[in-house]
C-alpha cells in the first residue's frame, strides 16, 4: 500500500478574512455602540444648550423690560423737569412784577401763593391777562384774610 501523499495545505484565504470580518464586526459593533451613545450625549448637550438658550432668552427679555422701564422713567423725569421749568417760581414772580395793577403788598402775597406748584401752574396756564389778574387778586385777598 502506498502511503498517501499529503499535499501541502495552502494557507486558508478565508480564515483571515473571517477573522478580520469578525474583528471588524467587533470594532464596527463597538463603533456603532459609540455612535449610538453619542447622540444621547449630544442630546444631553443640546439639552444643556436648550436650557442655556432659555436662560439667555429670559435674560434678553429681562434686559428689554428694564430698558423699557428706564425709558419710561426717563420720559417721566424729563416731563417733570419740563413742567418745573415751565411753571417755575422765577417765571411767576417775573410775571407778577410786570403787573402794574398790583401793589407791592399784593405782590408780596403772590410770592407766598407761588410756594404751591398748583398755584404756579394755574397762574401760568391762564392765558387771559384780565382773568389771571382777577384770580390772583382773589387768592391774595383770601391769603390776607387768613393771615390777619
Amino acid at each position: 500500500m502506498a502511503a498517501p501523499t499529503i499535499a501541502p495545505i495552502a494557507a486558508p484565504t478565508t480564515a483571515p478574512t473571517a477573522e478580520r470580518s469578525i474583528s471588524e464586526q467587533g470594532t464596527s459593533s463597538a463603533h456603532n455602540e459609540q455612535n449610538a451613545t453619542q447622540p444621547a450625549a449630544s442630546e444631553g448637550g443640546s439639552g444643556r444648550k436648550r436650557k442655556q438658550s432659555h436662560i439667555g432668552s429670559a435674560l434678553e427679555d429681562y434686559v428689554e423690560f428694564k430698558k423699557s422701564q428706564t425709558s419710561k422713567t426717563l420720559e417721566a423725569l424729563n416731563e417733570k423737569k419740563k413742567r418745573a421749568e415751565e411753571f417755575c417760581f422765577e417765571k411767576c414772580t417775573d410775571q407778577v412784577d410786570s403787573m402794574n395793577e398790583l401793589t407791592n403788598e399784593e405782590k408780596s402775597y403772590a410770592v407766598e401763593l407761588f410756594e404751591s406748584d398748583t398755584n404756579r401752574e394755574v397762574f401760568m396756564k391762564t392765558k387771559n391777562p384780565d382773568v389771571r389778574l382777577i384770580w390772583l387778586k382773589r387768592k391774595i385777598r383770601a391769603l390776607a384774610a387768613n393771615s390777619a
